[in-house]
């Protein structure tokens, strides 16, 4: 009897080994990060060692004088090194707008550099794998240029887009420039017409030669603008685009990416005179010509943009970017999933009740999703840098987890817990700091902010009504209470019934 007892036991630990281990060995890792004070994130990339490289712009007196912010992070959204890269003029901005790991470890990034008043041009830094700088240069003429994006190309040297006023045939033009693997120009073209012509993206197509996004503006309308071009930058094809039925609309283009069968998807916006703002994808073959197109968000007075796309294994797209039709705030971070038409399969809002903006999207090893932007709401003075990272369906997800003080009591306590009306918490303060209490549902959705401020050492109350930010009642479910305080963060769940 006691070996079978015994043998029973062994039979059931074996089967918790084999089937709950693995979900705690291959579970996706989700977190929401905020970094440097006054800075905003415009570019990330998963890293080889699992981690992040987030590139952007930030400094104390940001946005009259900042520098080009790197931060580079652990697979778990740790910090561990930050940078901040200053130009030569001392009273100037200097923007980082693109980031990438290089062959050798290190990374390329794409930057802007105030040189005078009123006078910027194309900035790139290579670093190696710690920040620290390898070799600098700066592109452009007398007058004025902009960067969107730099790529390292298949021979170790790299491909930089933007736009030049110093240069080409008219007020602005798209400007392309190729380098060696130390920065050296090899080549550079202009591309456009007698007006405005701005590139913000290229990618290296399969071909070897390249493809670039941006807008072409005469007077009425802007429309997207997308150029292939070979090897050596001579003009294959150009097009334009805008939405059928809408004379009067201004389009712009952010992230074009070459699709696994040849062709391109753009993600831009297109505003519809005289105020509605939608998400616009374009799907084209590999000539350039329009298969689909799609309009996404609400109609009316807002502001939806597609910044960021990527084509996933299974054909569809995954886009980033903002919206003020959806979510808790101004404006809130905007994660979509289509299917391979641009058919909407689930869409996901980040942020809180200012304004949050996504910049930049990438799949991740572990088929989730890494995002970075900017947010106003974390603590409401000033931007962050953004970095969230979700699962495989967009979420960030939310678990339950209690401490104890050094007093002996509850950090954060609930009652009554099951909840019909009303729910007391009780947390302490051990710190002088910045605490924050938000609600948050199953998802990891924000559902409301309870507490945001500066507060002393002591023990509080705060009562939830219920409500969501909106003042709108709950639905009967598990919710869960999240309070950050100084470096501790505790969660305790909270069953409503209705």
């Amino acid at each position: 009897m006691v070996f079978i007892k015994n043998f029973q036991r062994y039979i059931w630990t074996t089967l918790v080994i084999v089937v709950i281990l693995p979900c705690f060995l291959f579970a996706t890792i989700t977190f929401e990060r905020w970094y440097g004070e006054s800075s905003e994130g415009h570019s990330v990339q998963q890293t080889t060692d699992g981690g992040y490289i987030v590139c952007g712009v930030g400094g104390v007196f940001y946005p009259h004088n900042a520098g080009v912010y790197l931060s580079k992070t652990d697979s778990l959204g740790n910090q561990i090194w930050e940078r901040e890269y200053r130009g030569s003029f001392p009273y100037g901005i200097d923007w980082g707008y693109s980031v990438k790991q290089t062959n050798d470890g290190g990374y390329i990034i794409g930057a802007v550099t105030e040189v005078d008043w009123g006078e910027s041009h194309i900035w790139v830094l290579k670093t190696d794998s710690l920040g620290d700088t390898l070799w600098t240069r700066v592109y452009g003429g007398d007058v004025w240029e902009w960067i969107g994006e730099v790529c390292q190309t298949q021979d170790g040297g790299y491909i930089i887009a933007g736009v030049t006023m110093s240069y080409g045939a008219g007020d602005q033009d798209g400007y392309l420039i190729k380098t060696d693997s130390l920065g050296d120009t090899t080549w550079t073209k202009t591309y456009g017409g007698s007006e405005k012509d701005r590139f913000y993206s290229v990618q290296q197509t399969s071909d070897g030669g390249y493809i670039m996004t941006g807008y072409t503006f005469g007077f009425l309308p802007a429309d997207v603008y997308l150029v292939k071009v070979d090897s050596i930058g001579t003009l294959i094809w150009e097009k334009n685009y805008s939405p059928a039925g809408h004379a009067l609309s201004m389009n712009y283009a952010y992230c074009v990416q070459q699709t696994m069968d040849g062709g391109y998807i753009i993600a831009g916006y297109s505003l519809f005179f005289p105020v509605e703002r939608d998400l616009w994808l374009i799907r084209t073959d590999s000539a350039g010509d329009t298969l689909w197109t799609k309009i996404y968000g609400d109609a009316g007075v807002n502001c939806d943009e597609g910044k960021s796309v990527q084509q996933l294994p299974d054909g569809g797209f995954i886009v980033a970017g903002y919206t003020s039709s959806f979510g808790a705030g101004e404006e809130d971070v905007w994660l979509l999933r289509t299917d391979q038409h641009g058919d909407t399969l689930w869409t996901r809002t980040f942020g809180w009740y200012a304004k949050d903006e996504g910049y930049s999207v990438q799949q991740t090893e572990d088929g989730g999703f890494v995002i970075l932007g900017l947010t106003w709401s974390q603590g409401g003075t000033s931007t962050y840098s953004y970095l969230i990272k979700t699962d495989e369906n967009g979420f960030v997800g939310v678990q339950e987890k209690q401490t104890k003080s050094s007093q002996g009591y509850n950090m954060l306590t609930i009652k009554p817990n099951p909840t019909i009306d009303k729910t007391n918490i009780k947390y302490v303060v051990s710190e002088p700091g910045f605490v924050s209490i938000k609600i948050y549902d199953e998802t990891g959705s924000l559902v409301n902010i309870l507490a945001n401020r500066t507060m002393q050492p002591g023990h509080y109350t705060i009562n939830w009504n219920e409500k969501d930010i909106r003042d709108k009642k709950v639905k009967s479910g598990i919710y869960f209470c999240r309070i950050v305080s100084n470096e501790t963060t505790l969660t305790r769940k909270i069953v409503v019934i209705r």
